[in-house]
């Protein structure tokens, strides 16, 4: 007897596709779509010998301290480990000290979010909360601009918290103001870094400290409050472009309140920017929850109309927020808002527990390969299961129809069972879902 048995695993997530009734926007699809453009994401973040480099972009919707993606951020650090920490300050893994006349820029015509100043003979560093010692990394870098002000600086590591060593001499002038990036490989240890100014006034956007060889999410964050796409696309793309090169991100997570007006175009040039730096970026749009001004507006469903639009005529992916928490009054009762517009700590928490079950990223670092033996005159067919996540064991005949075999959710364990070969071609797959 001729036997064919083709094996096949895959993530089965369900999506529910809902619409609305809210005036004009009777029978509008705001459901998550797209899911499947963020798969080189996936490739990255499963990888076990490089960081994942994860943006989250945009006004304090974005924030990094209480945010949906700030927790969806210590979700992916849970399950795939901390690879390193690039730009914004995220768990006080960036505290900054300024000396001898150095000085915060609240956003500026160089950059859109924090940046700093360093005038000729000032100082600045950056300290670890979580460890004295500095951030694990072989790699540590910065991003800075280049300009007309500008002079040389000096670069300075500091390993396990002991003194200062000079690494780099800097350029930061240019006739014209540019991105830059600069970075030293070094042996995997705790670092710190420090930047002198000899000359001129420098400015300097961030540090950038990562495992290279290391999987685990590099968390980056590129927010600011009450900033707009305007300010944002206001910064020469000189500017913009080499810094989001160098970053290269695998998936950018976009969440502003933006104002309606002009929206769209500004979103649009966000996409020219994203696309020409970094290509093979995944981009993943939020459809913002409700507000306090969503009792007597549209603003919420307009703008996530056009957040929705966006993601589809670009390829990108959208996660629905505003349907799953209900509305202004439900987020308010349940202790989701801290004011009108923000989303408290256990509000972020919510929203991300659905992007995470949503997006299938409860299925990250799970096993999902299934195992086919010959036992006497039987077949052995055996998987692993996790905890968090339901198995689906199917089976067909044509690759179109399946029907499933055995559906268990037994937590970390051996799934194992046997069965007579079938008289034809018989192909399994293995679908999860979230718990």
């Amino acid at each position: 007897m001729n036997l064919l048995i083709a094996l096949l695993t895959s993530l089965l997530v369900s999506f529910a596709v809902a619409t609305l009734t809210v005036g004009e926007a009777n029978a509008t699809d705001f459901s998550t779509t797209n899911t499947g453009t963020i798969a080189s994401f996936w490739a990255a973040a499963e990888s076990t010998n490089k960081p994942v480099t994860v943006v989250s972009f945009g006004d304090s919707m974005a924030d990094s301290y209480r945010s949906p993606t700030f927790h969806l951020m210590n979700k992916l650090a849970t399950r795939i480990g901390i690879a390193g920490y690039s730009l914004n300050n995220y768990k006080n893994t960036a505290l900054w000290v300024i000396t001898n006349g150095s000085y915060e820029v609240q956003t500026g015509p160089l950059w859109f979010s924090q940046y700093f100043a360093l005038p000729a003979g000032s100082s600045f560093w950056w300290n670890n909360q979580l460890n004295a010692g500095g951030v694990a990394c072989d790699v540590a870098g910065i991003f800075y601009v280049a300009q007309p002000q500008g002079g040389q600086f000096n670069f300075s590591i500091s390993t396990n918290g002991g003194p200062w060593t000079p690494h780099l001499v800097l350029d930061g002038y240019n006739v014209t103001a540019v991105g830059r990036y600069t970075n030293v490989a070094l042996p995997q240890n705790n670092y710190r870094i420090r930047l002198d100014s000899i000359a001129g006034t420098n400015y300097v956007i961030g540090r950038h400290q990562v495992l290279s060889h290391s999987g685990g999410v590099n968390a980056t964050f590129v927010d600011y409050p009450g900033i707009s796409l305007g300010q944002v696309t206001n910064v020469p793309l000189a500017i913009r472009q080499p810094i989001f090169a160098a970053l290269n991100p695998d998936l950018i997570i976009w969440h502003m309140k933006e104002p309606l007006t002009a929206l769209t175009s500004r979103m649009e040039e966000n996409e020219r920017w994203w696309s020409n730096s970094a290509p093979n970026t995944a981009v993943l749009y939020i459809g913002t929850p409700w507000g306090d001004y969503d009792t007597n507006t549209t603003q919420t469903i307009d703008g996530n109309v056009i957040a929705r639009n966006i993601a589809l005529n670009h390829h990108r992916a959208y996660v629905d927020l505003m349907q799953p928490t209900v509305s202004y009054s439900w987020l308010l009762t349940n202790g989701f808002m801290a004011d009108g517009v923000h989303l408290t700590s256990a509000g972020g928490l919510y929203c991300a527990s659905i992007m995470w079950d949503d997006l299938g990223f409860f299925a990250l670092g799970l096993d999902k390969k299934i195992s086919l033996a010959k036992t006497g005159s039987q077949i052995n067919l055996s998987y692993n299961t996790s905890t968090g996540a339901v198995y689906r064991l199917e089976v067909s005949t044509n690759l179109q129809t399946w029907s499933a075999v055995v559906t268990n959710s037994v937590g970390n364990a051996l799934f194992s069972t046997n069965f007579i070969p079938p008289t034809t071609p018989a192909y399994y797959r293995l679908g999860l879902r979230p718990n």
